[in-house]
């Protein structure tokens, strides 16, 4: 996916249409980043799905977030700890490597946003 198809096929711009000239897919593409780690510093601090479009790209990936184990479940228990932090690293491992049959990385083509009236 690259930034002329996103401006033609999502923003509506004409297929003589410049990227060079009319920024509006990165600066849309930078408000979206912006808000997803927003969403996920606020209110999707728990989501099990992170959505993210990593930089130099406009397609949607879609990982799952790695359990966090939590010290005080381990506290008082110093010879599981080191049996958790192997499964903490064995998970963290399998997810980096996991690609979901479901959610493949595949462009999304309709990315919808909106802004808000500054006050």
């Amino acid at each position: 996916m690259n930034e002329y198809l996103v401006g033609v096929e999502v923003f509506g711009r004409p297929p003589n249409y410049d990227p060079r000239i009319d920024p509006i897919v990165r600066v849309q593409a930078r408000k979206l980043r912006q808000r997803l780690a927003a969403y996920y510093e606020r209110d999707g601090g728990q989501d099990s799905i992170l959505i993210e479009v990593p930089s130099g790209g406009y397609a949607a990936r879609f990982r799952r977030r790695a359990a966090a184990f939590s010290e005080s479940a381990l506290a008082g228990a110093p010879e599981a700890s080191g049996v958790a932090d192997a499964r903490e690293r064995e998970t963290r491992r399998a997810l980096r490597s996991y690609r979901s049959p479901i959610w493949p990385e595949t462009p999304v083509r309709t990315i919808s946003v909106t802004a808000s009236p500054k006050s």
